[in-house]
């Protein structure tokens, strides 16, 4: 099914360039190890949201200064 057929096209064309671009080319997807945390001496925080049963599930990863602000981050999505 084209994404015409599943939302109409209408609701496509409504994003901007930069949207699609991003959806198509996620800027922080991906993984951080809790290896890659200690090399940078910062604490890792994995939290994990929606229901893989279900077919929709978001994994998200935080490294984290002393101070709880957040250094970089990461996700990946499971499912459609």
């Amino acid at each position: 099914m084209a994404k015409n057929e599943l939302l109409g096209g209408a609701l496509w064309d409504a994003y901007s360039k930069k949207v699609s671009e991003r959806m198509d080319n996620p800027t922080h997807l991906g993984v951080i190890t809790q290896e890659e945390a200690d090399k940078r001496g910062l604490k890792l925080i994995v939290a994990d949201y929606g229901a893989e049963a279900c077919g929709d599930a978001v994994r998200l990863y935080w490294l984290i200064d002393s101070n709880d602000t957040i250094i970089d981050a990461k996700f990946k999505s499971f499912g459609c």
